[in-house]
């Protein structure tokens, strides 16, 4: 992994601080690598949307998004 991936999923981690915990930001940075921007983007846009507890539907929707891959 270079450099410049590592500083991209940085800012997308510090962008979805509503949505993340810093104490899982390993878990976050590996689920936004494999998934990519684009479509980590899209399931916090749909955790925002629909979720009564948003943290924890983002973190459902990425967990059976990974598992997928």
């Amino acid at each position: 992994m270079d450099n410049t991936k590592v500083y991209d999923e940085d800012i997308l981690f510090s962008e979805l601080g509503e949505l993340v915990s810093d104490e899982f930001r390993a878990w976050y940075i590996k689920c936004f690598y494999k998934l990519g921007r684009e479509k980590t983007l899209e399931l916090a846009s749909q955790a925002l949307v629909d979720g009564k507890n948003k943290k924890r539907l983002f973190s459902y929707l990425l967990k059976k998004e990974v598992s997928k891959k």
